[in-house]
């Protein structure tokens, strides 16, 4: 058996830790629901038939009005137990008006400097300003919060919970053994080719996100697989950790077959693209009985054996014909399978990530 050893100095692996969270899923999962992609629209619809009205309309509010739950993201981040949601809804009801508006606001302004400002919407709209241009779209929901801090937030907490009591805890078991496979997959890459290429693999970029505030050093990145994420990854920063939330359902497997699928419908289309082509399929289509071959194709359209033979080439590499053998000739036969699934091929990998 091959013996290897791997050494590797990154310093990024020591810093790199898993976990799983039923809290992200369920917070999450109310925005994929208002807004699922293509491969979520059969979970969607089973929510809305499960939630009663009252409950679907609130939560509806909840959400779109306040950026699609963008607001919410991070109230969970420096929550301990991301299996226990009811200790979750509690821990959220406890926080006091300043802890609150500062996971809302991203953390970005600090908690102290936060108290003096609430509820004063300018102020606080001018703070996240003046920290960067990056922040301003949080103020452009904070108004009908910062009117009723703690009746927002009690209105929140006993929406998420009637969502779970009624509907999401019985979510959380299916999900477990894929939570499990995805982690397993990161871990694989993690021991085998280190943190920074798990953190490129994951994200895209190969470098953390800057020190939020400055002068406090990333110690810990934390990745948590989150089936009903909107996308295909999330990422929260600040205060020494980096969280990275990641769909485990896209794996390099699903990575690889989305690519493929993408390239047959390139070929696909680019066989199409064509009017010549177009009619010679037309051709094959109708006369799929009589045993359409090149000679027959030829006559037809006043073409060239050569310059039908090219075409057809094309038909072939774009998997819209395949030959068949009838007595002594090569005649053709359309897959009309590649037409039908063509959709679905470009849709898989439109609503795929980068």
């Amino acid at each position: 058996m091959p013996f290897e050893v791997i050494e590797t100095l990154d310093p990024l692996t020591a810093l790199v830790e898993f976990r799983t969270s039923a809290v992200y899923e369920m917070v999450f999962s109310i925005q994929t629901w208002l807004k699922p992609l293509r491969r979520q629209e059969a979970w969607a619809r089973r929510v809305s038939e499960a939630l009663p009205p009252a409950l679907s309309k609130e939560l509806r509010y909840l959400y779109q009005e306040f950026s699609d739950g963008g607001l919410y993201f991070e109230l969970p981040v420096d929550y301990a137990d991301h299996g226990d949601v009811p200790g979750f809804l509690d821990y959220v009801r406890g926080l006091s008006d300043t802890q609150f508006c500062f996971y809302l606001l991203g953390r970005t302004i600090p908690q102290h400097e936060l108290a003096d400002l609430l509820p004063d919407g300018d102020a606080v709209r001018a703070a996240l300003n003046d920290k960067s241009e990056h922040y301003e779209w949080y103020g452009r929901y904070i108004d009908p919060i910062l009117e009723d801090i703690a009746g927002f937030r009690s209105r929140l907490v006993k929406a998420w919970q009637t969502y779970w009591t009624v509907f999401f805890q019985h979510e959380i078991a299916p999900l477990e053994p894929i939570w499990a496979a995805g982690i397993q997959e990161k871990r694989n890459i993690l021991e085998r080719e280190g943190g920074r290429v798990l953190l490129e693999k994951v994200t895209g970029r190969s470098e953390l996100p800057p020190e939020l505030p400055a002068g406090m050093p990333i110690t810990s990145v934390t990745f948590m697989p989150v089936c009903l994420l909107p996308s295909r990854v999330c990422r929260f920063y600040g205060y020494g950790n980096v969280t990275i939330l990641f769909d485990p359902q896209y794996n390099e497997a699903n990575r690889a077959v989305v690519e493929q699928a993408k390239n047959e419908a390139m070929a696909t289309l680019k066989a199409l693209n064509d009017e010549t082509r177009l009619e010679i399929l037309r051709l094959i289509v109708q006369h799929q009985k009589g045993h359409p071959h090149g000679k027959i194709i030829a006559e037809k359209i006043g073409f060239s054996a050569s310059a039908v033979s090219r075409h057809l080439a094309l038909l072939k590499e774009g998997n819209l014909i395949v030959e068949e053998p009838h007595k002594n000739l090569i005649t053709y036969r359309f897959q009309r399978e590649t037409l039908t699934s063509l959709v679905d091929k470009l849709l898989d990998y439109l609503y795929s990530e980068a």
